[in-house]
């Protein structure tokens, strides 16, 4: 480590940052442990300097020094993450409150056109303007009060009065932001908190945000002008020109507009692996500081410094112009810390300052270091420093049979002076253009790969094209970056240039477009897969360190001995061979049980003896998954009615829960809240067959039901569609499914709720209940055959008809004729009618769970009758 002091350092301090994490919110007791316990080290120090032990001197105060590092870096999570008490997460209640609050927007308003992500809706949702503001000042009763913390605002506009930089008064429902609700899903309340957000404000209309009388803040005021104006030199030679998809992909990829690109641009970057290209990132200060070096060094032939110090300025302005990320930070430090070292003639360190760089980043905001960008950023630049050239080497060094010695020259034949010019140009060329595919492929491949684990840990997609692919974009990137570049600065010197350039810039953008859109349509480029589990992740790491610390010294010893033949020492050579072989065939071994152990267990834990049913929490809406104890599973209903894709929710849910395919899909009866995610479903997973009412094929017939859609989204080779009716029965690995409702023969006036389907499943002697919408029709018809003995209602888990809706009379005569020991309700409300209605017809014995409440519910019955109830998500 002697190459990088700050190594160890870092480490220490990002341990302790990592402990405080896993510990939690601690007392001021632990605190201030945590800030004495390197005392016993310092007094043994101490110790031995008066002793004159030089050697146990050094030791113990590397100790102590990385002992100081780790507990600061523990009490900097803590103070960062210990809320204050006129923290506005501290208003945020459960249900949202009407709340006025004062403050000043922090970034820039990003507007979000329409987005209608489930295709059933009846309306077009609105467009939304959403920024962060810092929260200063409650104004919601008659004497304001001082509040601090930082709120992320919604607001259903196409533009807002208001920018970086202003300080504004907004009225809107303020929310404690959802946390993960359903196996497999994004927690989103995570997320928000490592932006230090932890609370949401939801407004109603831009006219209840209104720009504050006192002044705003004016370092962001600038940073706003200075983007402005980098984005008009840009776009000013295209006004009157519609702002098409080039301009919005340069508006993301150049200017870290993140949300211009827009669904289409970023489903095509993100099924080529090259989804980072679209975010202002390290590539981009890369690409940026290396075209003024060659620029400057180069191309004008100044001096190294000279070059040095121009990059540094460039680096600098584009780190504040962009949107700061990790990438960017990590990016610009180690740049500028390279220009310095040319300037002050110090010999590169590019380990030493990569640790400073992470240093830095998480000292500032230490819940960085838990982001996807990151760990991504780092764990690449350690790729691309420690792995990256010994492979690329090994790759392009000249081969040692049949080398020509040194003092043996080969006959030259007669040639020109120009043939042989010419000839040198061509070899150079030749060798030169191999060396760059190599070296770009050895990048990428490394980059991909080494990436993958947390990949799949963040984001649950596999690429296999992405290395390829990422090959084929990045030459076109960087010069569309580069040209726009060149653009910004042309039109800053004179409008007109940048008018001459635009038209090639414009043509290169929508080229790169091309090429993108057409690698995307390769088949399997994007694969979703379940989440990788998180204790995978870190041995995974480690094992890979072993791996590539083996390839390093095997490759950096095949080095030594091509520079040194005359050195060479074959047994000692052949052992060490043996040594790292045997240790990377065990750190290999030891990857690929820990990776075969981490995707089985959740399918075996997915596909347990027991029977599972998984209500979903899907708001106003209906998706309940039930595995059966072969394995077996089926997806009842599967829609909401709110703006979201129900399907998605599913499929996340099945791969969490070990489930690749469906024996079918139900679909209790034909409203939007039951079937909106049918489309999804179908398209992800592989499905047997999907199973209807008699009535269901009707109403997709029927022009003016909501289930016209439905043909129109299906893919285009569906399952087949079984009818069921009262009386059948199916068996599902283990499971007895018997359909309880509706008849065929049902009037033609009775209402679609009436029509759902009624499940039965039994499994172990006992019984599930499921019951669609059936409201009073149905109810009473059910109660009468209950009744006159034809059919048994009796079950010990009930799922809410209709959501938890309550019928006067009815529905408590239908709840004392089930008599469940557990009443789920799939909805979006609180329902207190339902509470008190299962208070008194059921008691205490009975009890009740809603998915708005407690997130989805996991219903399980066990060998030998017992019933197990599981909501894990509760409270989040």
């Amino acid at each position: 480590m002697h190459g990088a002091p700050l190594l160890l350092l870092t480490i220490a301090f990002l341990a302790g940052v990592v402990l405080s994490k896993l510990v939690g919110p601690c007392g001021t007791g632990l605190r201030l442990a945590v800030l004495l316990l390197p005392l016993p080290a310092l007094l043994l120090v101490g110790g031995r300097a008066l002793r004159g032990g030089d050697a146990q001197f050094g030791a113990v105060g590397a100790a102590f020094v990385l002992a100081i590092a780790a507990g600061v870096g523990f009490l900097r999570h803590e103070t960062v993450t210990t809320l204050p008490a006129d923290h506005v997460a501290r208003l945020a209640r459960d249900e949202p409150t009407l709340t006025r609050i004062a403050g000043t927007v922090v970034t820039a308003p990003l507007f979000s056109p329409p987005q209608k992500r489930n295709p059933f809706l009846p309306y077009d949702p609105p467009p939304r303007v959403s920024f962060v503001l810092s929260a200063e000042e409650l104004r919601t009763n008659d004497t304001p009060a001082a509040i601090t913390g930082y709120l992320r605002v919604n607001v259903e506009a196409a533009a807002i009065d208001a920018g970086l930089g202003d300080r504004v008064e907004v009225t809107g429902w303020l929310y404690r932001p959802i946390g993960r609700r359903n196996p497999g899903e994004k927690d989103w309340a995570e997320w928000n908190r490592l932006q230090h957000i932890h609370a949401g404000l939801s407004i109603d209309s831009a006219a209840l945000v209104r720009r504050d009388e006192r002044p705003g803040n004016n370092v962001y005021r600038l940073l706003a002008r200075l983007r402005g104006g980098v984005r008009s030199l840009l776009f000013e030679p295209q006004a009157g020109v519609e702002f098409d998809r080039s301009e919005r992909l340069l508006d993301t990829m150049v200017l870290g507009q993140r949300t211009a690109a827009g669904r289409e641009i970023n489903e095509a970057f993100l099924r080529t692996g090259s989804i980072h290209f679209l975010s202002v990132s390290g590539f981009h200060v890369v690409v940026l500081a290396g075209s003024a070096w060659w620029l400057v060094g180069r191309l004008l032939r100044r001096s190294l410094r000279a070059a040095a110090a121009v990059t540094i300025t460039v680096i600098v302005l584009y780190v504040v112009i962009a949107e700061q990320n990790a990438p960017i930070l990590r990016a610009g430090t180690m740049g500028v810390l390279l220009c310095l070292a040319q300037l002050l003639r110090r010999p590169p360190s590019a380990l030493n300052w990569l640790a400073l760089a992470a240093l830095l980043i998480v000292a500032a905001d230490p819940l960085e270091l838990f982001r996807a960008g990151f760990q991504l950023s780092f764990v690449q630049m350690l790729v691309l420093m420690l792995v990256v050239p010994p492979v690329y080497w090994r790759l392009t060094r000249p081969a040692n049979e049949g080398d020509v010695p040194a003092d043996v020259e080969p006959p030259e034949r007669p040639q020109s002076e120009r043939l042989r010019m010419a000839l040198g140009v061509v070899r150079f060329a030749r060798r030169w253009i191999w060396r760059a595919f190599v070296g770009a492929l050895v990048t990428s491949v490394c980059a991909w790969l080494f990436a993958l684990p947390l990949t799949l840990f963040h984001f649950q997609r596999f690429t296999p094209w992405a290395a390829l692919q990422t090959v084929l974009i990045t030459p076109l990137v960087i010069v569309v970056i580069d040209l726009a570049f060149v653009t910004l600065v042309a039109a800053a010197m004179a409008s007109t240039l940048g008018g001459l350039l635009n038209p090639l810039l414009r043509w290169l953008t929508e080229l790169l477009l091309s090429l993108v859109d057409r690698l995307a349509g390769w088949p399997g480029t994007l694969i979703e897969t379940p989440a990788l589990p998180t204790w995978l992740v870190a041995p995974t790491y480690a094992l890979a360190g072993i791996l590539v610390w083996q390839l390093r010294a095997a490759l950096m010893s095949d080095r030594a001995r091509a520079d040194r033949p005359q050195h060479d020492e074959p047994v000692v050579h052949r052992r060490n061979v043996l040594r790292r072989a045997l240790t990377a065939v065990l750190a290999s071994g030891a990857m690929a049980g820990l990776w075969i152990g981490g995707w089985r267990a959740p399918v075996e834990r997915s596909a347990p003896a027991s029977c599972a049913l998984h209500v979903l929490a899907v708001d106003d809406g209906s998706a309940a998954l039930l595995i059966a104890p072969g394995g077996e599973a089926l997806l009842f209903d599967v829609g909401t009615l709110e703006n979201f894709d129900a399907g998605r929710t599913a499929v996340e849910a099945a791969r969490a829960l070990g489930v690749r395919r469906l024996s079918a899909v139900a679909i209790s009866h034909a409203n939007l809240d039951h079937f909106s995610g049918l489309p999804t479903v179908l398209d992800r997973l592989a499905i047997a067959r999907v199973l209807v009412s008699p009535y269901f094929a009707s109403a997709m017939s029927d022009a003016a039901a909501g289930a016209h859609r439905l043909r129109e989204l299906l893919p285009d080779h569906p399952p087949a569609f079984a009818r069921l009716e009262a009386g059948d029965q199916l068996e599902l690995g283990g499971a007895r499914l018997d359909l309880l409702w509706p008849p065929s023969d049902l009037p033609a006036d009775w209402v679609e709720n009436d029509r759902s389907l009624v499940v039965r499943v039994t499994a172990y002697g006992r019984r599930i209940l499921l019951t669609g919408d059936i409201q009073r029709g149905a109810i009473r018809q059910l109660l009468a055959a209950h009744d006159a003995g034809g059919i048994d209602l009796r079950a010990d888990v009930l799922i809410a008809p209709h959501h938890g809706s309550v019928l006067p009379t009815d529905s408590e005569a239908f709840y004392r004729a089930v008599a469940p020991q557990v009443v789920i309700a799939s909805t979006g409300k609180l329902r207190p009618k339902l509470e008190e209605l299962v208070r008194q017809a059921l008691g205490p014995a009975c009890t009740l769970y809603l998915t708005r409440r407690d997130g989805a519910v996991a219903v399980q019955l066990v060998p030998g009758g017992e019933i197990r109830i599981d909501r894990p998500y509760a409270g989040r």
